[in-house]
């Protein structure tokens, strides 16, 4: 199965022109779940989180080096995880893509010993659950099974009214708790509409099995990914209403949001924001507002797609398959790397020091600078042992500034050390940079160096660098220049 070291050769057997369907059915995810777990038992476990409406298991593949062990453990010591989710709307086939592609690309790098990989998986366990409207996914793939017709059907299967065909049922990503029939805008009480809620919150099953398997995992789901299609949308909280969600969403999750937004390489156009920002509509009782408000959760319902007017479909041709994986499976990585710790510098302050009286020798001869060195944990695991170390200072000199005194010997100190950082926590430093006058008039003097570093922060655990936590920020001179202004 993993013969292939290169893992974008080895993804076209399933989803690339290799491929011999369109999509993967309901048939294909159990085989596929079961030659998983005989091939790979060691980091693999398949489950079922509970029965839909017609009786179906609802399978969920668990990927993780100790998934047993991580998940015994309670506390500050249970490892965060994440969760992802699919076809909560059964004709959006392409979020069962994704959340295959995903885990095939967890296995494939475990098992040719991608050490980023093997050490999230050390660590975290990775939940993944196909197919949420497990009846529906099951109905369209018969259909196009014996006929080659794609069915559009969107709810689950329950057929407690005179609704028919692709009618019947309930919207699944309305019948979740957080704000359920907040109003008629973003749902419905019609049974036969598109948006039906159900009659009351997790009455269905499916949402109720869901809601159950998340709070049994001891409150270790810390990320959340709710695939949808189509668009190219990244959808965060809260969409029951349409008021601007930065005021509504907690201020240390938005700013992960925020991140991943800035630096997760989304598709090119991909829209951000809540429901009404992005897709124009409002919708309550929907799957990531419910699990937003869970422990503080990172949750996302993203519409895949590319900036391409040709997959802006349910069922776009199959050449844009791939594509549309590989752009958006850039930010999914990203953000599934958020499960440990991500260690963030920023020079938060960079201003001159100005003698007016009582000047020293210091003074007379050097030019001085004021700094403050704010690193964040922007993952969800505690990181201990940080160090920031000044990688490359000249032609200036660092001194480290406790409290209102600052060290005796400029230069001799360049790392600065704390015991840890948990999640979201950020810890800022004071020093003072200097630079001779002489030195200072040579920069003005020569253009050349306009693009020259002249500090670099490295950021990491101590005592070794680790590169999956390590962070650098780069000081140019144009940022020097501009902090006399």
């Amino acid at each position: 199965m993993l013969e292939n070291n290169d893992f974008n050769t080895f993804i076209n057997e399933y989803i690339g022109e290799k491929s011999t369907t369109r999509f993967f059915t309901y048939e294909n995810i159990v085989d596929f779940f079961t030659a998983i777990t005989s091939q790979f038992p060691y980091i693999s476990r398949v489950s079922s989180i509970g029965k839909s409406v017609e009786g179906r298991d609802m399978p969920l593949l668990t990927l993780g080096s100790k998934i047993a062990e991580n998940e015994a453990k309670s506390g500050k010591d249970n490892p965060p995880s994440i969760f992802l989710t699919s076809v909560h709307h059964a004709r959006e086939v392409l979020g069962v893509t994704m959340n295959v592609y995903t885990m095939l690309y967890l296995i494939h790098s475990h098992a040719h010993n991608n050490t980023a990989v093997e050490a999230l998986m050390n660590h975290h366990n990775f939940y993944s659950l196909p197919m949420v409207n497990v009846d529906g996914y099951a109905l369209i793939s018969d259909i196009y099974d014996k006929s080659g017709i794609f069915e559009m059907v969107r709810k689950n299967r329950r057929k407690e009214s005179d609704c028919i065909g692709t009618s019947i049922g309930v919207d699944l990503n309305r019948n979740y708790g957080y704000k359920w029939g907040y109003d008629d805008i973003g749902s419905t009480s019609r049974q036969c509409e598109e948006d039906y809620r159900g009659v009351s919150p997790f009455s269905e099953p499916e949402t109720l099995a869901v809601k159950n398997f998340m709070t049994s995992k001891n409150k270790n789901i810390k990320i959340a990914i709710n695939f949808h299609t189509w668009g190219n949308l990244f959808i965060i909280p809260f969409n029951y209403d349409d008021q601007w969600n930065k005021e509504m969403v907690n201020k240390e999750i938005y700013k992960m949001y925020e991140d991943i937004r800035d630096s997760g390489t989304l598709p090119q156009g991909m829209l951000f924001g809540n429901g009404k920002q992005t897709i124009q509509y409002t919708a309550n009782g929907d799957a990531t507002d419910w699990m937003a408000t869970q422990n503080g959760i990172l949750a996302i319902s993203p519409e895949l797609g590319i900036n391409n007017g040709l997959t802006d479909k349910f069922f776009p041709n199959q050449e844009w398959t791939k594509p549309i994986m590989e752009q958006n499976f850039k930010w999914i990585n990203y953000t599934m790397l958020k499960l440990s710790s991500q260690l963030e510098t920023n020079i938060a302050k960079f201003t001159r020091i100005e003698c007016l009286n009582n000047c020293t020798p210091v003074d007379e001869n050097f030019k001085r600078f004021y700094l403050e060195i704010e690193v964040r944990n922007v993952g969800f695991s505690e990181v201990k042992n940080v160090q920031v170390q000044f990688k490359e200072t000249k032609p200036f000199e660092i001194a480290i500034i406790d409290g209102e005194s600052k060290q005796d010997v400029v230069g001799k100190e360049n790392v600065l050390k704390h015991h840890s950082l948990k999640s979201l926590e950020s810890k800022t430093w004071k020093a003072e940079a200097r630079i001779s006058k002489e030195d200072w008039a040579k920069i003005n003097a020569e253009s050349t160096l306009k693009s020259e570093t002249y500090l670099e922060l490295l950021t990491s655990p101590y005592p070794e660098l680790d590169s999956s936590t390590l962070s650098s920020r780069k000081l140019s001179k144009l940022s020097v220049m501009s902090s006399e202004v």
